[in-house]
């Protein structure tokens, strides 16, 4: 989005805010139509279709949400609602002023430590990746100008197709909950659902085992087992060094343990450390119906990183990519209308590229409360 455009949202978004909103809502609406209509195309009843095609999408709401905060101003208005509540309360009680002033002296030292974290954990490289500044994020663009992190396995397979020549593989990844159960009860643990070529995309090396490959992705390749997370190791099975090959029990399926992660290892989100990493095919024993859904063309579930060849600048990596969502719209316009690709370096990415806007939104008042 050019800087006049996004001026021109920000402007939009301040002073027209629910007219926005009802483009919002009619785009989202359009989508679902059109999904709906596919599936109908296809032999789906009527309310099936809108079913499935609502399921597929996932939360309609939770994509509103993201789209206010790429506006860039939603925190803006909070901030200027807050402060107006802040002055009055400050006139009304001297003595809660004088709390207020001591709270914030605390707050400033608790700001300068959250903030180194942030530094530690979101803005310096990967931990234990292989070339972590050839990593790039893949994000989905959508026709009213926002951008979030969804994808497909069969958009995936159709970027890492197409665009063989400035990536030497894409992966796709999501986070989950999962009830795992080993060498103590059964844990609700947090993990992340991955393809076959995750850690070969991050260029990540077993502290015991072996890791997922892409054959592991094989439609006719067995169900490869799970990988633990070096933390989940320690903590709930005791650092066991022959877990390699046991079984243990995922959504009451039993399951062999493939592989650890080596310890500095943290995924793509440094600051939430997954417990396990489950391939998408071992979903075909643990959870049918989600493996189902992720195969669908019209999910949008799943975030995707891709290494760039040596030697390919970020620049032609853009273009290539902006080239395949035109091929893309041009074959397939109702799946892909308005649809773009956007390229985010890994060292940019931070959390996540949607909330960059909040990101710095957050660190400007708090900056400015500081300096």
């Amino acid at each position: 989005m050019s800087l006049v455009a996004r001026v021109r949202l920000r402007w939009r978004a301040l002073f027209d805010g629910p007219a926005l909103d009802r483009e919002l809502d009619e785009e989202l609406a359009d989508h679902l139509r059109r999904e709906a209509a596919a599936l109908e195309a296809q032999g789906v009843a009527p309310a099936e279709a809108a079913l499935r095609a609502r399921l597929a999408f996932g939360s309609v709401q939770r994509y509103k949400e993201e789209a206010r905060d790429a506006r860039g101003v939603r925190w803006l208005e909070d901030w200027r609602a807050d402060v107006r509540f802040a002055v009055r309360m400050l006139r009304r009680s001297p003595l809660f002023t004088a709390t207020v002033v001591a709270t914030l002296g605390l707050g400033i030292g608790l700001s300068t430590a959250v903030f180194a974290t942030i530094d530690a954990w979101l803005l310096r490289p990967l931990p234990g990746v292989t070339a972590p500044d050839r990593l790039v994020q893949l994000y989905r663009t959508s026709s009213w100008g926002e951008r979030f992190g969804s994808n497909s396995l069969a958009h995936v397979a159709t970027v890492r197709t197409r665009a063989a020549d400035v990536f030497t593989d894409v992966a796709a990844w999501r986070f989950t909950l999962l009830n795992v159960a080993g060498a103590d009860r059964p844990t609700r643990l947090f993990g992340a659902i991955v393809t076959g070529n995750y850690f070969t995309v991050l260029g990540v090396r077993p502290a015991l085992g072996r890791l997922y490959v892409p054959a592991d992705d094989a439609p006719a390749a067995p169900a490869p087992g799970i990988v633990l997370g070096d933390a989940a190791w320690r903590t709930h099975f005791g650092a066991d060094p022959a877990i390699v090959g046991r079984t243990i029990v995922v959504n009451g399926v039993q399951v062999r343990v493939l592989g650890v992660t080596p310890p500095d290892f943290a995924g793509v989100v440094p600051l939430v450390r997954p417990a396990f990493y489950l391939a998408a095919r071992q979903l075909a024993t643990v959870a049918p119906g989600e493996l189902r859904n992720l195969e669908y063309p019209g999910n949008s579930s799943l975030f995707a990183i891709a290494r760039v060849k040596e030697g390919v600048p970020v620049a032609q990596v853009r273009a290539r990519t902006a080239a395949l969502a035109r091929a893309l719209e041009a074959s397939d316009p109702d799946r892909y209308r308005g649809r773009g690709i956007d390229v985010v370096p890994q060292s940019e990415a931070g959390i996540f590229a949607p909330f960059a806007s909040a990101q710095l939104g957050l660190t400007a008042v708090v900056m400015a409360v500081v300096g």
